[in-house]
């Protein structure tokens, strides 16, 4: 039998007739019949459809076998239990292209006759799934498969314009607010100013490619900024616009980031399914001449990013720093 074609005769299946095709397939065609597993183009290059029509070999009728009714064998002598085995075969699917974000995995029903296995079974491989960001379910409709998460590294001080454009996405923002207001004590004292000092507060939904990632809400000294608020900061980035005219470049910042529930303002403005985690990030940035710039609160999609840093030993040779402690 060729790799990935199923002999149609003799299978004691009522299929009807077979279909007579104009020409049979030339040695090229049946090669890549083989080898190919992107199977609507292969129906395509035999001029077949969707359909399922056979292939003629020439010796015996052949038909394309849709990747979903491979059955692939789970070790039931392994040390691994079948409900791992069944998630990371689902894994190796996923990661090879097979199933596409957003595209609908196979019910527990169709994935427990795949693999001859309990719908229990089925179940806890999908919640696995789901448990590591791969998946996502929808009530009634059933698991998809997610987005792959964004890595941000934490190496260097980046905008979300930026870091978006070096991804080769293109970056927009929705305006929530944008106005002068009187600094909250947080805030007066993240950015060194008195209590009720007037501050630049810019909150945005930040988006890439039209999906929304981020809510952010920036607070700037209105003192360094006076004119910030006639830019269009839908389109524009605000670390240019900080840059570029008023000669404040950002080359510095302290951060903090832990993860937290999204509440349901989050969840409307980020488009999430409930419950939903979002990653809290507070960061104040600052000038090579230790000007307090800007102190922006954020929420990022917790299905959508991981962060990424490299650390390093403070001693030389590898080893703890003298005096250190485990």
């Amino acid at each position: 039998m060729l790799r990935g074609i199923e002999r149609a005769e003799g299978t004691g299946e009522a299929e009807g007739p077979i279909p007579r095709l104009p020409q049979p397939p030339n040695a090229t065609d049946l090669a890549q019949a083989a080898f190919l597993v992107d199977w609507p183009r292969i129906w395509t290059l035999q001029g077949l459809d969707n359909s399922c029509n056979l292939l003629y070999t020439g010796l015996s009728w052949y038909r394309p076998v849709r990747p979903e009714k491979v059955a692939m064998r789970l070790q039931r002598e392994a040390p691994d239990p079948l409900y791992l085995q069944l998630k990371e075969s689902l894994v190796e699917e996923i990661n090879s292209g097979r199933y596409r974000p957003h595209r609908r995995l196979p019910s527990e029903r169709e994935l427990a006759e795949r693999f001859k296995v309990s719908r229990m079974t089925a179940r806890q491989a999908l919640l696995g799934l789901a448990h590591d960001g791969l998946v996502y379910t929808r009530a009634g409709k059933g698991t998809f498969v997610a987005e792959p998460k964004i890595e941000q590294q934490l190496r260097s001080l980046t905008g979300f314009t930026q870091d978006v454009s070096d991804r080769g996405g293109k970056p927009s923002s929705r305006v929530l607010e944008a106005s002068v207001v009187a600094a909250t004590p947080e805030v007066a004292s993240m950015l060194g100013l008195a209590p009720g000092a007037e501050v630049v507060l810019l909150s945005r939904v930040r988006l890439s490619d039209g999906t929304p990632l981020a809510i952010e809400t920036a607070h700037l000294p209105l003192a360094l900024v006076p004119a910030l608020l006639q830019h269009d900061f839908t389109v524009e980035s605000l670390y240019k616009v900080l840059e570029d005219e008023y000669g404040l470049a950002l080359t510095q910042a302290e951060q903090t980031i832990e993860a937290a529930l999204a509440d349901p303002q989050e969840i409307e403005l980020l488009e999430m399914i409930p419950p939903a985690a979002v990653l809290r990030i507070r960061r104040l940035s600052r000038t090579a001449g230790d000007v307090a710039v800007e102190y922006v609160r954020s929420a990022y999609r917790g299905d959508r990013y991981k962060f990424h840093s490299t650390l390093q030993s403070t001693s030389a040779s590898g080893l703890p720093a003298s005096g250190a402690h485990h």
